[in-house]
């Protein structure tokens, strides 16, 4: 519950309501001084004293919980080389990338703006669909998103743009630690809003998309119907909807889509709500759902109202990007209809 209540805080926590808040403090005790009220500015020098010593012990917490937690993990060589190999990279890149210290973070890869990848170690076979060159990579608009060699482990290393999205995704991997087919919290760094995260060999849906004709735009374009679906306003655009049969026939397997359902049921039981479902937040792992991404993501106080909304709202989207391919209007209003509009 402590975790819950902090996420709260800090999700809507912005610098310039930091700053509104210490106006506010600096007047509430010059007033206070100005009438001998010396007792108000001591009560909110207590209350933000001991929030702040909270927070600091919860994030102590945090990081002991994790360090036992991946304690668990067997030799990082055997697991890093292993992961190499299903890369695809030959014997001497891997030993060139082997031979550093464990202390010592390499680079190996990084995602742009339409998940594209750029190499710093050359060919990627498993990504070479994917490669872009420097001239043609897109920097992210928010946060930068790059694969690593840490303490022998290979790794998600997220830097974030906001604390919001640093603090969403920190807490909401802790919550999700003992569900399958999402990230790890390895590791995080307050100081510098970064977080590393287990990395999964995976197939991302919204680049193999790219492949079947459905750009980025076209898949954000794909949230804007589905937006204005829910209000009840027609498409403004056409979506080659035969490309995603193909995605579907070629990419996934038959059994695919219902584990997914699955899964975001184990998501939901948490308490947890995606807020960013999407196929570029999707992967496929040895014929598996496995979601990432979770910056955007919300934690619920359980039972409520708010969260059995949400978690409708979340099967209505996945019904909507997995199952209505013949008639893209008719699943969504069909959900409407029996389930009294969520």
């Amino acid at each position: 519950m402590l975790i819950i209540f902090y996420n709260k805080i800090l999700q809507r926590t912005t610098y310039k309501r930091i700053i509104l808040a210490l106006i506010f403090v600096i007047l509430i005790s010059i007033a206070a001084i100005s009438i001998n009220m010396h007792l108000i500015p001591a009560i909110l020098v207590f209350f933000l004293f001991n929030f702040i010593s909270i927070f600091i012990i919860l994030m102590i917490y945090l990081k002991i919980r994790i360090y036992f937690i991946n304690r668990k993990i067997s030799i990082p060589h055997f697991r890093s080389e292993d992961m190499f190999y299903g890369m695809g990279l030959n014997d001497a890149v891997i030993q060139e990338l082997l031979s550093h210290k464990n202390n010592e973070e390499v680079l190996i890869a990084e995602y742009d703006q339409d998940n594209k990848i750029f190499s710093y170690i050359g060919d990627i076979p498993l990504f070479s669909k994917f490669i872009v060159t420097q001239n043609e990579f897109k920097s992210r608009s928010t946060n930068r998103v790059s694969i690593v060699l840490f303490k022998g482990e290979v790794l998600i290393k997220k830097k974030y743009a906001s604390p919001r999205m640093f603090f969403s995704e920190l807490f909401v991997l802790y919550f999700l630690r003992n569900v399958k087919d999402t990230p790890d919290l390895k590791k995080f760094n307050l100081y510098n809003l970064v977080t590393y995260q287990t990395f999964v060999p995976g197939k991302n849906l919204g680049s193999e998309l790219t492949r079947y004709g459905i750009s980025v735009s076209d898949q954000y374009q794909l949230d804007v119907n589905y937006n204005k679906l829910k209000s009840g306003n027609p498409f403004n655009q056409e979506i080659n909807y035969a490309s995603f049969k193909i995605l579907m026939a070629n990419v996934i397997k038959h059994d695919f889509i219902p584990d997914l359902y699955l899964l975001l049921n184990d998501i939901h039981e948490k308490g947890v709500i995606i807020n960013d479902l999407k196929f570029g937040n999707i992967l496929t792992f040895g014929d598996k759902p496995f979601l990432i991404d979770f910056d955007r993501s919300d934690i619920c106080f359980p039972k409520t109202k708010k969260l059995y909304y949400k978690i409708s709202e979340e099967v209505k989207k996945i019904d909507f990007l997995f199952s209505s391919f013949e008639n893209p209007e008719s699943r969504i209003y069909e959900r409407d209809a029996n389930h009294g509009g969520g």
